[in-house]
Formats: structure tokens, sequence, C-alpha cells
């Protein structure tokens, strides 16, 4: 028998993630059963090289979540859009997320507020916030 797991993402991020000229970083949370895979679809078919790095690192040993940070470097300066999708083996399909950079804009103050990873209450999209 196996087991089916699916991979959720911190519910504010579930309509994509907006970076831009001055933050080209956001952290999120991720909760899986399984260690997962990260990878990336670009709208255009003709972009090369890596426009999104990441890393990933458990919240602690005791739970199921990841902190996963997305970051455009600084030597990409044009805008582009891509398909963040997140899978694993016992996943029954991949998560799949928009990301949007925007090189000639600056975020303003509410945005980067609003999107940083400030509070303990972390909620999910069909699960309880987690404590």
């Amino acid at each position: 028998m196996q087991l089916i797991s699916d991979i959720m993402i911190e519910t504010k991020f579930m309509k994509g993630i907006d970076l831009c000229q001055n933050k080209r970083t956001q952290s999120i949370r991720v909760f899986s059963s399984s260690d997962f895979k990260v990878s990336f679809n670009y709208g255009a078919p003709d972009e090369d090289g890596q426009l999104v790095i990441h890393s990933v690192a458990p919240v602690d040993e005791n739970t199921n979540e990841y902190s996963l940070t997305l970051q455009v470097p600084a030597q990409v300066s044009h805008s582009f859009d891509a398909s963040v999708i997140l899978s694993h083996q016992f996943a029954s399909k991949p998560r799949v997320f928009p990301l949007h950079f925007l090189a000639e804009t600056d975020c303003g103050a509410s945005t980067t507020l609003n999107n940083n990873v400030a509070s303990s209450q972390v909620s999910y999209e069909g699960k309880e916030p987690a404590n």
C-alpha cells in the first residue's frame, strides 16, 4: 500500500509570490510529509540560466514543516514569470504556484511587511494554523 500525501504551502502565497527590484527574496513555509523537489517552469521558452535560486530547510526536527527560500540573483535584470513546482514521490500531484519578478519596479514598504513570515501563526490550505 502506498500512502498519498499532498504538499501544502502557506495560504497567503497560494495566488503567487511577487518579487521586485528591491525585494528579491521571499521565504515561505511548506508542509510536506516527505522531502520534496523544487523546480521552475519559466514563462518564456527562450529563458536560459537560473533566474531563481532556492534553499530548503526544516523548520525543526519534530515537524513536517520546511522553510523554502526563493531568491532572484542581483545579476538578473529583466522581468519574468515562472511557475514554482514542488513535488515528491508520494504526492498525488505537484503543488504549483506562480512567481512574478518585476525588475523595473520597487516594492512598497506595505508589500514587504505583508509578505514577511513574521507571525508564528502559519496557515495552510485545508489545515489548522501551526503553533
